[in-house]
């Protein structure tokens, strides 16, 4: 008795709803859209999709390293710094699609790397060794705090990060399932920001802060509406 009724009730709430919006918005179907948004999935889907299906848990591991030598003071550590806070938002969009990801720590990686000096152990190696089932690899081919030609006076960030995800069950040679270029100018429109205004610390972590906001998209669903500057 009580299955037939729910149904019903649904329906009757629903037209409900449609009268008082009528009266409420008239012919501007904009606020129409807005009051119904609740029922809506206005989630953008993700570039490479992480999460089982069968909604079993999966384990990443994220890998940031730079193409070449890095000694520039402003840029340490960010390797880390930037895979924690991917890490970190990933998490946040996975706990709003209710999808079951976990992440194998920075320090973890870290060690894997430290003991790899030699640098044989491919991205599948390395995650199969930290027990993942995908490698989020972000190779860094450029980042600069400082507008060119500015004697760093000005702010502006610039990268080029190449984003590759791996299938750690895959045969070696055969892991990649997506690869990226991800180049980023911040801030946009509005162009360089005095360096007299915030230190050094305070912009890179703004700069870091819509990277990894933006990095996470590649993997998760998110809400449309948000944009990043």
């Amino acid at each position: 008795m009580t299955t037939a009724i729910r149904p019903a009730r649904f329906w009757l709430f629903m037209a409900l709803v449609l009268a008082v919006s009528g009266s409420l918005v008239g012919c501007n179907p904009q606020m129409l859209n807005f009051v119904l948004m609740p029922f809506v999935d206005d989630k953008e889907p993700p570039k490479c999709k992480l999460a089982s299906p069968d909604k079993k848990e999966v384990t990443v591991a994220i890998i940031t390293s730079f193409a070449g030598l890095e000694t520039r003071p402003e840029m340490m550590p960010i390797e880390s710094e930037l895979s924690e806070r991917v890490a970190a938002e990933m998490r946040k969009l996975a706990k709003e699609s209710k999808e079951k990801i976990q992440f194998v720590s920075s320090s973890k990686v870290r060690g894997i790397m430290n003991q790899d000096a030699s640098g044989s152990l491919s991205r599948q190696d390395i995650g199969q060794k930290l027990k993942a089932d995908f490698v989020i690899d972000l190779q860094i081919n450029s980042m600069t705090l400082f507008e060119k030609g500015s004697s760093n006076t000005l702010f502006s960030g610039r990268t080029e990060i190449v984003v590759t995800c791996m299938d750690v069950s895959k045969p070696r040679g055969e892991g990649v399932i997506f690869q990226e270029i991800y180049p980023r100018v911040y801030p946009g429109a509005r162009g360089p920001i005095d360096a007299g205004s915030s230190s050094v610390l305070e912009f890179r972590t703004q700069f870091l802060n819509v990277i990894s906001q933006e990095l996470a998209r590649y993997f998760l669903p998110y809400q449309a509406i948000r944009r990043m500057d």
